[in-house]
């Protein structure tokens, strides 16, 4: 999972990616919770853009992010994207990797 820190690297992970899902990481327990829950699903599927943004240091890609996803924003929170549109969003305890699965689809 690679690190978003601005404006300009969630908006190119977006574009330069057909499917991408950006984890909005926070300090709080139900990050490490939600990190926990969605390990499975990216040892599973290791091909798909996976990003995470650190909502504390890095406020403005997780602005950026959740502007582009037409969400407000939440910590923890994953968004997914799909030829550049937020197809599915949940935050802290609603994050799962099997609800992920079914949103992309496999």
């Amino acid at each position: 999972m690679i690190e978003l820190t601005g404006t300009k690297d969630v908006q190119d992970f977006i574009q330069q990616n057909r499917l991408a899902v950006i984890f909005k990481a926070g300090i709080c327990r139900q990050t490490e919770e939600a990190k926990r829950r969605l390990s499975p699903f990216f040892k599973k599927y290791p091909d798909i853009p996976a990003a995470k943004i650190d909502v504390v240091s890095n406020r403005e890609a997780s602005t950026t992010a959740t502007g582009l996803a037409g969400k407000k924003h939440e910590s923890p929170q994953i968004l997914l994207f799909k030829d550049g549109k937020c197809i599915y969003t949940a935050s802290h305890w609603r994050i799962e990797g099997l609800l992920l699965i079914d949103a992309i689809g496999l």
